[in-house]
């Protein structure tokens, strides 16, 4: 798409969400008139040698060609390290009281939520984690809504790398702790963890109908507290809880590591086409079909469980090489 410049709808979300490398993008290109010569030779004709065999240029200038909003290598390791650091430095003091604990629970959702946002390709939305039963740890997949209309067209399940699976267990361990913390101190709050980690209990009683509308009460809500919130200070000099938003997150980083709430959606596209994995499998990860796609339709025969298998692996291992890691909550 980027090298014949087509001004298309279908290349519209590749020229924005990916950058692309010129030796990236030359051994694409090469890749893809291979395949061209190996479909042309099953016919009578077979092409010219020249026309399919020329590798792609052997000296090519170093630029890059795409979305501005891919974070360097660089950048990468340095907010891991800054969101450990912050971890680190607000740990729960031996009294463990009330302010060091919302503190460090602060510290503790950010890194959460910035691994969600880079293991998946989340969008920048508020709430991006509403209810915990949207998590199928054994399969190492997850329900999300990041575009969505009233007929859920965009919901879709996407791969959980094995350093998400294990940080989004090590968080509900962390939600219950935090309930028994604080149930004397903030009750209402207490009893509404105690209900997002024991979701599930109350979903496999719910009809169709029921279940729907409770998805559609919790999606992106500003309102409804998921498990990914913060607190914030008051005026009165309480403190307030909300749901994580795409503005707090920016915020919370401040300094030279400010940048776009999606970033991690841009990092994760790049990565998935600089490792060469099937478009079929990108465009799945990323919610990136058209009416007659949908991946998750009635007659459609793809297997998110399989696609998960083969992205994981890929995905698990660049999470790790720029330092994520499965962090235990301080105050379990």
């Amino acid at each position: 798409d980027f090298s014949y410049r087509n001004r298309l709808y279908n290349t519209r979300v590749s020229r924005s969400y990916a950058n692309i490398s010129d030796t990236n993008r030359y051994l694409l290109l090469h890749q893809f008139w291979k395949n061209v010569a190996d479909y042309a030779q099953l016919g009578d004709k077979i092409p010219s040698d020249y026309f399919f065999d020329n590798d792609y240029p052997k000296i090519h200038s170093a630029t890059n060609i795409g979305s501005t909003f891919v974070p360097t290598d660089e950048f990468c390791i340095t907010l891991v390290n800054k969101l450990l650091a912050d971890l680190s430095s607000n740990s729960p003091n031996r009294k463990a009281d009330f302010v060091s604990i919302i503190n460090y629970h602060n510290a503790y959702a950010h890194y959460t939520c910035w691994l969600l946002n880079f293991a998946t390709g989340y969008r920048a939305v508020h709430n991006p984690l509403p209810s915990l039963a949207l998590h199928m740890p054994e399969w190492s997949l997850l329900t999300i809504s990041d575009k969505d209309d009233v007929d859920f067209t965009h919901s879709r399940v996407v791969a959980v790398p094995n350093v998400l699976n294990q940080q989004l267990s090590e968080y509900k361990k962390h939600l219950f702790r935090l309930a028994e913390l604080l149930r004397l101190l903030e009750p209402k709050l207490a009893i509404k963890l105690d209900s997002l980690v024991t979701v599930e209990k109350s979903l496999l009683s719910m009809k169709f109908d029921e279940a729907t509308s409770w998805y559609k009460e919790i999606k992106n809500s500003r309102n409804n507290i998921g498990p990914l919130f913060v607190f914030e200070p008051s005026v009165s000099g309480n403190f307030n809880y909300k749901n994580i938003s795409p503005g707090n997150l920016v915020k919370q980083l401040g300094g030279p590591l400010r940048c776009p709430a999606n970033t991690g959606r841009h990092w994760l596209k790049s990565k998935l086409i600089e490792k060469h994995v099937r478009s079929e499998l990108v465009n799945w990860q990323m919610g990136h079909w058209q009416s007659g796609q949908a991946p998750l339709s009635y007659f459609s025969s793809f297997s998110p469980i399989e696609a998960a298998k083969e992205l994981n692996i890929i995905i698990g291992e660049e999470l790790l090489g720029y330092g994520w890691r499965k962090c235990i909550s301080k105050i379990i």
